[in-house]
């Protein structure tokens, strides 16, 4: 792969040469809520390309919306099958997993820096933990997107904490600075509640959001997909920067082998890129080659059937062209959530399962 190999060449001494070493972006002057994909730099410039003429190999971040105003372009019935299903929160994403439980309830997933940077989640929440989203209070607020402009709704919807991981004080420290990418995802509840900005939200009902998912897939047996080495996935969140901030975008990258993360990271470790400080965990996570933007923290990858195959947690630096992007895997965090699930006590499962996709619940 051309890519791989130029990394290992003596561009390697051109990527140390670029390096930006000002991370303003912790001290607020860039993105706050969503700090770790703008580890990568606050000037990235990733290009912009509604026009691609394929959607089978990479492209840049486009406009969802301009995309889908053309029937005719390359990606639209894969953008049309995927992106009703990544909503907005704040200055992050979220995506929307599944809806096969008991109570018609939603299963969302974004990342834990999204929400945790809010101070929502507490210190005792560090711990890894199952809830009753019945008595949990709201985590995140959550906008849904329309197929009529792919715009967030007037209205969003309370997230509701199912389940999140057990985190390190090293990686709650320094604005999560450090949280590894298997521990960066939080697991919640969303119902038909439909608020405007002031209004409470009651606690969480038996019915179902209302999202746009034409080939029902949050309702298929699995909901999730998993993306093998060369595969091309779908990155779809919502900026905080560049020519589409604050938009829904898009940009279809290449899943890069185990051992190609591997080879990759450690030449961007030898680059003093951020993302070479965190060891690739081929357990958890997919490295693509491809471009995402802070602000797309908790946004879906999806592969080329429209199944979510991890959310978008973290970025490298870009660098002549060239980004990656570090996804946690859909499978990964459905076995956590499993195991967490059937070694809890009897009390916590009667009062989870009915808000859990039935392939948790299932031996």
């Amino acid at each position: 792969m051309q890519t791989f190999n130029w990394l290992h060449s003596d561009a390697a001494n051109r990527l140390k040469r670029m390096w930006r070493s000002n991370l303003s972006w912790r001290h607020g002057t860039c993105i706050v809520i969503v700090p770790l994909l703008t580890a990568c730099g606050c000037d990235i410039s990733a290009p912009t390309n509604s026009t691609t003429s394929s959607c089978d190999s990479g492209t840049g971040i486009f406009s969802v919306a301009e995309a889908m105003q053309n029937p005719e372009h390359p990606c639209y019935a894969w953008l049309d099958a995927t992106s009703g299903r990544v909503g907005k929160i704040v200055n992050a994403s979220a995506t929307i997993w599944s809806d096969q439980t008991a109570t018609d309830t939603g299963l969302v997933i974004t990342a834990m820096h999204a929400i945790a940077q809010e101070d929502i989640l507490q210190e005792e929440s560090l711990a890894e933990q199952l809830s009753d989203p019945l008595a949990t209070s709201v985590v995140a607020h959550l906008w849904l997107v329309g197929s009529e402009d792919w715009a967030p709704s007037q209205y969003w919807s309370p997230m509701f904490l199912i389940f999140n991981p057990e985190l390190s004080n090293d990686e709650v420290a320094n604005d999560f600075y450090n949280i590894l990418p298997r521990h960066d995802y939080v697991v919640t509840a969303i119902d038909s509640q439909q608020l405007l900005a002031n209004q409470v939200p009651g606690d969480l009902t038996a019915t179902a959001p209302e999202v746009y998912d034409p080939r029902g897939l949050t309702e298929g047996t699995p909901s999730y997909g998993e993306a093998a080495a060369a595969e091309s996935v779908l990155l779809v969140g919502f900026p905080a920067s560049g020519e589409t901030a604050g938009k829904l975008s898009a940009s279809v990258g290449m899943v890069l082998s185990d051992e190609e993360a591997t080879a990759v990271v450690n030449a961007l470790a030898e680059t003093n890129d951020v993302e070479g400080e965190i060891a690739y965990d081929a357990e958890a996570e997919l490295l693509v080659r491809g471009y995402a933007r802070g602000g797309m923290s908790g946004g879906g990858a999806f592969d080329a059937e429209g199944h979510v195959v991890g959310i978008i947690v973290r970025a490298s630096d870009e660098v002549d062209g060239v980004q990656y992007v570090r996804v946690v895997r859909m499978a990964f965090m459905v076995e956590q959530l499993r195991q967490a699930f059937h070694a809890a006590s009897d009390d916590v499962q009667a009062a989870t399962a009915p808000y859990l996709d039935e392939s948790i619940i299932g031996e």
